[in-house]
């Protein structure tokens, strides 16, 4: 192998040749997408997932500790592995990609499911780039999701705040252990999980504007 052969190598990793298959997307496939959104504990099974397809959002519990509160907002309780393998199979039966920012969902279907989701996934952190690129080429690329609501104008509440999901969902937790109702939970915290669920579309619906804002502007 000469060297401009294994230069090129290199750079066409397995790695980089998925990147690449993810950062790439349609208007057709922006609207016809599965948008995901897990909230939870770092290492943990995610407690729960917001889901958008087409105009339907709905959020899912997995998290036995907050089955209560699931039930009083009349929000489905699933088995992780049951529901992950129904998105998956809907994806492919229908020919839909699924969303979410960053690579991490993708992880947790292969960890929680056991399945790979490599053909059907799409990074909306990859994809945002280029509507950076072309609006703000000057300034140093957003990391988060809410720098990039910023950038198109998207308006997310800042009553939610940021890097709460893991101290509202256990707040909401431990005291549904010790009150085994969701009716007899404080204010406070019914409020904290309203607040959770309240991010967690935000988080979805919001992050289908990103991905129809940059297919506008290619």
């Amino acid at each position: 192998m000469n060297t401009i052969e294994t230069y090129m190598t290199k750079l066409l990793t397995p790695e980089k040749i998925q990147r690449n298959k993810e950062a790439k997307f349609t208007s057709e496939e922006a609207e016809s997408a599965i948008y995901i959104d897990f909230e939870g504990f770092e290492d943990k099974k995610p407690s729960m997932i917001g889901t958008l397809i087409g105009e339907k959002f709905e959020q899912v519990i997995f998290d036995e500790t907050l089955r209560l509160a699931a039930e009083f907002n009349d929000l489905s309780f699933i088995p992780i592995e049951l529901y992950l393998t129904t998105l998956r199979d809907k994806a492919v039966a229908e020919g839909r990609r699924i969303v979410a920012y960053s690579s991490h969902e993708k992880t947790m279907f292969q960890q929680h499911a056991n399945l790979d989701i490599s053909a059907q996934y799409a990074d909306a952190r990859l994809i945002a780039k280029v509507l950076r690129r072309k609006l703000e080429p000057d300034k140093p690329r957003p990391r988060a999701l809410k720098e990039y609501f910023e950038l198109i104008g998207y308006n997310r509440p800042t009553y939610l705040g940021e890097r709460r999901t893991t101290s509202r969902i256990k707040s909401v937790a431990d005291m549904l252990g010790k009150r085994k109702s969701f009716q007899s939970l404080t204010p406070v915290v019914k409020a904290k999980w309203t607040k959770l669920l309240q991010h967690n579309k935000h988080d979805v619906v919001g992050m289908r504007a990103l991905i129809r804002a940059v297919v506008n502007a290619q």
